[in-house]
């Protein structure tokens, strides 16, 4: 499964994904953290906000970087091809992180068409 989102350009990809796919990420982030508390005596107080905040930069930095499909469609082909050279047979997009309908629908048709491409 990879966070998906097919641009019309690299820099209008992350433009668009970066405040919604940084929210969702500290949202896991606090969540991962709560779930944790008592299990294994972790004190969820002591993650800040900056703590938070310092993950969730790493994270879009991590996806933005490698493991995910976002980007324009070019990058987004170079990265499904890297995946098939792995052994990789299929992706599971995850598109559901905060982008708004039109942007999801239009990023699927531009995927679909990768698609397409990858399988030749």
């Amino acid at each position: 499964m990879a966070h998906a989102y097919a641009g019309a350009d690299d820099a209008q990809a992350r433009e668009l994904v970066t405040a919604p796919l940084k929210s969702y990420f500290r949202s896991h982030v606090r969540q991962t953290a709560t779930n944790q508390d008592g299990s294994r005596g972790q004190d969820v107080a002591a993650l800040t906000e900056r703590d938070v905040d310092t993950i969730a930069d790493f994270a879009l930095a991590r996806y933005l970087a490698w493991g995910s499909l976002i980007g324009s469609a070019e990058t987004c082909l170079k990265t499904l091809v890297e995946l098939r050279e792995l052994g990789c047979d299929e992706v599971a997009c995850f598109v559901d992180f905060g982008l708004g309908r039109a942007d999801v629908l239009a990023s699927l048709h531009r995927l679909a068409a990768l698609r397409e491409e990858v399988s030749e």
